[in-house]
């Protein structure tokens, strides 16, 4: 009878290892909205010397309504300049308007924004921008120059 408990015990624990093991090569499969690669404009380099903060939203294309899906604020360690920051959208970092739960988009714009006075808001002038449109959700090495002045 000891014998059947611990061939039983010996199973048991050369199962978990191994679902232990799997697991961690799995990793972490976290879903992304978006991933994007981030260029300034070469002629708005001085302008935007102050600027140090960066809005990401996010519009559902297939969406009436004129309200973003969901917003990312970013602040940057330095001034802005050529291929400033690769970003990835993710639940963690991407405020969703309505929660969470909401359908995730198929397809995407997405607005980068160099905001002048770094508040959450409308377009203001000063502010410097780009979008990308007909992007699919999950998308990675999305271009986006910031090319506009607001």
């Amino acid at each position: 009878m000891k014998k059947v408990t611990l061939v039983g015990s010996l199973i048991f624990v050369i199962t978990f290892i191994i679902g232990v093991v799997v697991a961690l090569q799995q990793g972490d499969k976290e879903e992304i909205y978006v991933n994007t690669k981030l260029t300034l404009s070469e002629d708005l380099t001085r302008r935007a010397s102050s600027h140090r903060v960066l809005y990401l939203v996010i519009y559902d294309e297939s969406s009436k309504m004129p309200m973003p899906y969901g917003a990312a604020r970013f602040v940057l360690p330095s001034s802005p300049s050529g291929n400033f920051i690769n970003l990835t959208l993710n639940h963690e970092n991407l405020k969703v308007m309505g929660g969470p739960n909401k359908p995730k988009p198929k397809t995407m714009r997405i607005k980068a924004r160099l905001d002048v006075d770094g508040q959450a808001g409308k377009d203001q002038p000063g502010d410097i921008i780009g979008e990308a449109t007909k992007v699919t959700y999950g998308s990675t090495g999305v271009a986006i120059e910031l090319n506009k002045i607001f």
